[in-house]
């Protein structure tokens, strides 16, 4: 199992930067508001983006993050008090919340069902027989998953190589070249193959990538002036591989606990279940 309180303490420094580009964010809780009840329990809280939006709009919310870090960080960031607890063993009474969201960073970094399926029967106890539970797992667009698939990164079972992500995103030569790099190994991957993958890559999350694109600017500017470490310290804390699960992989993981989801909703960064 990783080590997942050591990786998100060391990842801190740059959630500033990147929290609202991957997984969850605000655009894609924007479409769960219509079923959210009050009150409201965020599990992987990070550093309070979506707690501070919930109780914008109202809802009464709290959150819990393993990481100490993050609960530092929310305080000092957005003033927000966090809970720093284990996801499944949390100091809540049962049935407290009428809505509990499980946000991404949680059960992808876990590789066995039971693991999660503690996390899931300790947020069902915390939340009213008659409330909603969200569960959020890191996703890519099919056209993603494809591009990410050929250049070698993601395996036919969806796990990512983190370490071969970050040398892609934050090798010195740049995102294509490092790309070009990894297919160029190959004699059975071709400039051509790679060049189409690469636009219908780009087109499928075009929405997002120019606030990608600003974020990884100001971050390496950050960098470049000392204001925060440079990334590669995170090499010593990065999982080897972690689930970038499919839609089916996720019915079937929670088929497996006896959790069938109601619906799956499916975006460019993230699939939340509906439980």
């Amino acid at each position: 199992m990783t080590d997942t309180t050591s990786f998100w303490d060391a990842f801190c420094p740059y959630m500033d930067f990147l929290e609202n580009v991957m997984g969850i964010n605000l655009d894609n809780l924007g479409g769960l508001i219509p079923l959210i009840k009050n009150p409201v329990l965020v599990v992987g809280a990070g550093q309070g983006l979506l707690v501070e939006e919930l109780r914008q709009k109202g809802f009464s919310t709290e959150g819990v993050d393993l990481s100490p870090h993050m609960v530092a960080y929310a305080e000092k960031r957005r003033g927000i008090k966090l809970f720093q607890a284990n996801a499944n063993n949390m100091p809540f009474q049962d049935g407290q919340f009428k809505t509990s969201i499980i946000a991404t960073g949680v059960v992808d970094f876990l590789d066995h069902a039971d693991q999660i399926g503690a996390i899931i029967r300790e947020v069902k106890r915390v939340t009213d027989d008659r409330g909603e539970i969200f569960v959020a797992s890191i996703g890519l667009t099919p056209q993603n998953e494809e591009m990410a698939k050929y250049i070698g990164i993601m395996s036919d079972d969806n796990r990512v190589s983190l370490k071969m992500v970050f040398q892609i995103v934050w090798g010195p030569n740049g995102i294509l070249k490092e790309a070009l790099a990894l297919i160029r190994k190959d004699p059975n991957k071709s400039l051509i193959s790679f060049a189409v993958r690469a636009i219908r890559s780009f087109m499928s999350v075009r929405k997002r990538a120019a606030a990608r694109i600003r974020a990884a600017k100001e971050l390496r500017k950050k960098v470049r002036s000392g204001e925060i470490p440079d990334p590669e310290i995170l090499l010593d804390y990065l999982p080897e591989r972690i689930f970038f699960r499919s839609e089916g992989q996720l019915q079937e993981l929670f088929q497996s606990l006896s959790f069938p989801p109601r619906n799956i909703f499916v975006f460019d960064n993230c699939k939340i279940a509906r439980l």
